[in-house]
């Protein structure tokens, strides 16, 4: 009995541990397409985000290379948006699939970045 509940608790905890991670390809995600974007100077990153009508964004988005939508597993970047402003960590890649830094944003504000 103790291999079968080791075996219920393992499989729990892997589905808890895959529904946490994010990724593009969740079809929460929005693409940046689907979004009006404002980008200060030369970042790549946005620094604000509001829906085709106009109204601030709130939720979790990503940019592919070139704009494209497709492939969906070949970000640029991602993050979330609250009430229209950055929030929390945005990932750069370098290269489809390889996490180049790590962006953290507080009130819409840059506070920090860390190379991986």
């Amino acid at each position: 009995m103790n291999g079968y509940r080791f075996a219920i608790v393992s499989s729990i905890v892997s589905m808890l541990a895959v529904s946490g991670c994010t990724n593009a390809a969740d079809t929460s995600t929005v693409h940046a397409g689907e979004l009006k974007l404002e980008i200060k100077r030369q970042d790549v990153l946005p620094s604000s985000a509001r829906s085709k009508d106009g109204k601030p964004y709130t939720g979790r988005t990503y940019g592919t290379f070139f704009g494209d939508k497709e492939p969906r597993n070949c970000v640029e970047w991602e993050g979330s948006f609250a009430d229209g402003v950055p929030i929390g960590e945005f990932n750069l890649y370098s290269n489809c699939g390889q996490l180049d830094s790590l962006w953290r944003y507080e009130n819409g504000e840059w506070v920090e970045v860390r190379n991986t």
